[in-house]
């Protein structure tokens, strides 16, 4: 709201008054110019004038993320033309006004207490590079064979120069040859180095750290003819309290 209408409730007046936002804040008249009554002003949501707004969430990249943390947040407030401008995984650069408002305990109460909750005041957004997190393959079920099949390890359809760059079939080149590696005892080692890679400051969740690694790499999307099916699975983790389930999410 930046602009209200207030009117007198007295029966004789009806007087309205036209109040400006002013520093964040609206205030309402106390003595009526026209009848002289204090107090009798009651606004009219109606005829009073809003503008859009929004809160919006912003995450650090993964990328800076140091390794067992959890992403750090920020709130941006933005306003008219800035508003549905952004999508969830986009990666923007924010020009604003960190601020900082004080809480009220209770939302009709005047009084303020000592905490404060702080937000960015946007005055600007510039889109990244990469503006959403999307696949290699902007078709899903683009890796499928003719007849429909996920194709198998062996037919190195990840090394196909036609589907991937250079770059890309190198780092595909060399998941291979880790995958390959194996212990003393004949067994892949892949899956042990991937655990241990994975928040490595927490221990003993071997597991846990399993069932997340299958939703971090996903699936193969697989047409039925009547829905589309997501290649990513959904997971639930469950645990006492403090056994770092937010730090390993």
């Amino acid at each position: 709201m930046n602009r209200a209408i207030f009117r007198c409730t007295t029966e004789d007046c009806k007087n309205e008054v036209n109040c400006l936002l002013s520093h964040w804040t609206i205030e309402e008249p106390t003595k009526c110019d026209v009848c002289g009554s204090s107090h009798s002003f009651q606004i009219i949501h109606n005829d009073c004038h809003f503008t859009d707004k929004q809160v919006l969430k912003l995450q650090e990249t993964p990328e800076l993320i140091p390794e067992g943390e959890t992403p750090q947040n920020v709130a941006i407030v933005v306003y008219d033309d800035l508003v549905n401008q952004v999508r969830p995984g986009d990666r923007i650069h924010v020009t604003g006004v960190y601020r900082a408002s004080p809480v009220q305990p209770m939302r009709n109460w005047r009084m303020q207490s000592s905490k404060y909750r702080t937000f960015v005041d946007a005055i600007a957004l510039e889109f990244g590079k990469a503006q959403r997190v999307e696949s290699v393959l902007s078709d899903p079920t683009a890796i499928l064979q003719a007849d429909g099949q996920v194709p198998k390890l062996e037919d190195k359809c990840d090394l196909d120069p036609k589907k991937f760059s250079e770059e890309d079939i190198g780092w595909h080149t060399k998941i291979r040859e880790m995958a390959a590696e194996k212990d003393a005892a004949g067994n892949p080692t892949i899956v042990g180095k991937l655990v241990q890679s994975f928040a490595p400051s927490i221990f003993e969740e071997d597991e846990v750290k399993k069932g997340l690694l299958c939703q971090l790499f996903g699936g193969t999307c697989l047409p039925n003819g009547t829905a589309h099916s997501r290649p990513e699975i959904h997971s639930l983790l469950c645990g006492d309290p403090s056994t770092a389930k937010s730090q390993l999410l």
